[in-house]
Parts: structure tokens; C-alpha cells; sequence
């Protein structure tokens, strides 16, 4: 991603005080990159947060913290979302000026599947609840160093605005033994990496630690295993723990600046003092919690495409506030395509592990295209704007979920 470029609009950016506005994967380039200018950030800035933070080394303050910064700072607003984008621009341009405030633009996240496998069967997800006759999950491999090298040169001539390389779809990117030869080429190249694991694993932790991926996200449902294998199916929380603390431990001692995340879904039965305790476990070893409300991921059995099995009904009957919202008979949305296009669509790149483009996080055959080696961007969304399933997911409104 050209920084450069972005700091450069500005002309005396080097001799004044930088803060970051929104704590994302772009905000994490950003302070690399000011480091290296010699004008380290300030902090972070973030609306998710109530008080001052530490975490993987950088200061994040909560949004309000303006009112406490002196005038003649420079903010970049590095969020992701376009709407807090424009909430953020409007609460420092009305304090501060327009003239302190640069957007970073919205890069694309370009998503490398680095494990076509996964050790759990959790029953939201589509590695459980794709269906024989989609999708077959069988004798699928892993990513390869030398098809990445090849893939990553690619991007860096087609989409070299991107600012990190995200190491997992749906896949567990741990089953890979080469994963850590995986991210020092995205760093040899140039990009962030970031990977997302479920952890209920026993890999060399050091290994991956040494390597440094820039975001880690671990991701859990529960902390009693009585809970958590409820929908983490397959699942060994204690080892989860286990292995959070283990991780923790390693950066400490090797001085690794890996920001460790840890999203937590949350279901009808994991609230409370399931949520509670984990919270204070991820402060305990200063990672950052971010609790999400749990998706149901299978577009096309919620636009009414496949019919969900009697297993997907018990699951979501029991493990949702509100089933009928993803059970009951889908009804078109009028004017839902134009309503808003589809931020997979506009905004992803989805590789999987042998290098083929796909529509997005998706199990279906005709969701599979060509090698990204062989095909344009212009092909790809081609491809993708006129697709049956983008149709039907966009004509019910699925499109606005994503």
C-alpha cells in the first residue's frame, strides 16, 4: 500500500504529532511506516474501545480521546468501514480543521486460502453445513510456498494497494507444515500477514511466533468445554487456553510485535459468565476480545437454494435468539441489488489453496473459477458480476450480510 503517497498529500506531516483512527490491519501498516519516517504514531484511536489500552505494543484510546489532544496533530483515518470513515472525518474536521485529517483508502483484502482443511466441524460453518452435493471438502491440500511466491508477484503488479495477505478462508491455516515459510514470503513481499486460527490444535508455536505474523485471530465460543464443543465442534478448549498462553508467553520473550485477537462468537448459550471469563482471560495475557454475534454461514440454504437439513434446523433452533430469521422461506428484496453492492464483490480477492479464484467464502462447484495466475481482474469480476449465485444471493438481500 502506498503510504507514501497518502502522507505525502500533506506537507509537513513529518513535524507533526500522527494518530491513527481506527484500529485495523491498515492502521498496523501505517505505524511501520511512520517508524520508519522517524515520527513514530501517537496512538490509536478506536470507538470499540471505553478506556486507554496496551496491546501488542501500541497505544489505542478510545474515540473521546480527542477532546484531549491539542491542536496541530494530523489524523489518519485507517478504519475500514466507510460509514465510521465518515463519522470519524466529521468529528475531527469539526474540532480540528480539514485540513488535519487524511483518508487512507479502502484497499482490497485479498484472502489465500493456506489450508484447505479444517480439524473441526463447527456447525455454522461451511465445512459442516455445505452439503455432499455442492461442494465436495475431501482431498483438499494445502498451499504451496512456490505457488504463493508465484501469486504474490502477481498482486504486486495488479493490486498494489493492498496492504496484507490474509492467510485463511475457511481452512485451518496450523494443519499447514510450511505455513511459516508462507508468511516470511508475504513479508519478503511486502504485505502484512494475517492469520486466523481455532487453535484446538497441538502445532510448534514457536515456530509460527518466530515468524511473525503482524494479526493473529484466534477464534472461540465458549470457556468451559461444556459450552464451547456445543459449537466448536470437535473442539478442546482447555487446549485453546492452553495454547493462548503459550502464545503469549513466546511473543513476551521473543519480543514479537504479532497483535493477537480473539474473536469470540456468541451464541444463545455462551453469554454471561462464559463471555465474562473469557474477557479476562484475553486481558490476563493482553490480548484484545472481540466478541461478534454468531453468523449462520450457507447463503444459499438461507436464500432458499438448499434446504437446510434437519440437523442445520435442531442446530439453529437451539443455538440462536431468533431462528426464524435464518429458517423461514426467503423473500426477494425489492431493489436489493442496487441497494448496495456486494463488499465481497467490491472489496475481496478469494484464493483457494491451490490457487483458484473463488466467488467468496462459499463451498459450491460453480463458485470455483480459473488459476488467478491465468485470468485478469477484469475476467475475475466479470465473472463474478453476472454469476447465478451473486444473482440469487444478491436478489434476497444476502449480499448485505457479507
Amino acid at each position: 500500500m502506498d503510504y507514501q503517497h497518502c502522507f505525502d498529500s500533506i506537507p509537513d506531516w513529518k513535524q507533526r504529532p500522527v494518530w491513527l483512527c481506527g484500529l485495523d490491519v491498515v492502521s498496523l501498516g501505517a505505524i511501520r511506516f511512520l517508524e520508519g519516517n522517524n515520527n513514530p504514531a501517537q496512538g490509536i484511536l478506536d470507538d470499540g474501545f471505553s478506556a486507554h489500552v496496551r496491546i501488542a505494543g501500541n497505544d489505542i484510546w478510545p474515540t473521546d480521546h480527542l477532546a484531549d489532544i491539542p491542536k496541530g496533530a494530523l489524523f489518519v483515518i485507517t478504519a475500514f468501514r466507510e460509514k465510521q470513515q465518515r463519522l470519524l472525518r466529521a468529528k475531527i474536521t469539526e474540532r480540528f480543521g480539514p485540513e488535519s485529517v487524511v483518508t487512507l483508502s479502502n484497499p482490497t483484502e485479498i484472502r489465500i486460502e493456506a489450508s484447505g482443511r479444517c480439524n473441526l466441524r463447527c456447525p455454522s460453518c461451511q465445512v459442516a453445513n455445505h452439503g455432499d452435493t455442492a461442494f465436495c471438502y475431501e482431498d483438499r491440500g494445502f498451499l504451496e510456498p512456490s505457488r504463493l511466491d508465484s501469486i504474490l508477484y502477481k498482486l504486486d503488479r495488479e493490486l498494489p494497494q493492498a496492504p496484507a495477505i490474509y492467510l485463511f478462508s475457511l481452512g485451518e491455516p496450523l494443519l499447514n507444515p510450511r505455513l511459516s515459510e508462507l508468511i516470511q514470503l508475504v513479508h519478503a513481499h511486502g504485505y502484512l500477514a494475517v492469520v486466523s486460527s481455532n487453535l484446538s490444535l497441538r502445532v510448534d508455536l514457536a515456530e509460527l511466533v518466530e515468524s511473525e505474523p503482524d494479526i493473529l485471530k484466534i477464534s472461540v465460543s465458549g470457556f468451559s468445554q461444556a459450552v464451547y464443543q456445543t459449537t466448536h465442534v470437535g473442539g478442546r478448549v482447555e487446549l485453546v487456553k492452553e495454547n493462548m498462553r503459550q502464545l503469549a508467553e513466546l511473543i513476551w520473550e521473543r519480543n514479537k510485535r504479532t497483535l493477537v485477537t480473539v474473536g469470540y462468537h456468541v451464541y444463545n448459550n455462551n453469554g454471561g459468565e462464559e463471555l465474562e471469563s473469557m474477557r479476562r482471560y484475553c486481558e490476563e495475557l493482553g490480548f484484545l476480545f472481540q466478541p461478534v454475534k454468531a453468523m449462520y454461514f450457507n447463503m444459499l440454504k438461507r436464500s432458499g437454494y438448499f434446504p437446510f437439513s434437519e440437523s442445520d434446523q435442531r442446530f439453529v433452533e437451539q443455538y440462536y435468539d431468533h431462528p426464524e430469521a435464518i429458517l423461514s422461506a426467503p423473500v426477494p428484496v425489492p431493489g436489493a441489488c442496487g441497494t448496495a453492492i456486494c463488499r465481497n464483490m467490491r472489496d475481496k480477492l478469494f484464493l483457494d489453496y491451490d490457487g483458484t479464484v473463488m466467488l467468496c467464502e462459499l463451498f459450491h462447484h460453480d463458485g470455483r473459477y480459473k488459476s488467478y495466475l491465468d485470468v485478469s481482474l477484469d475476467e475475475i469480476g466479470a465473472w463474478r458480476r453476472e454469476h447465478w449465485i451473486c444473482r440469487r444471493c444478491m436478489a434476497y438481500g444476502m449480499h448485505l450480510k457479507a
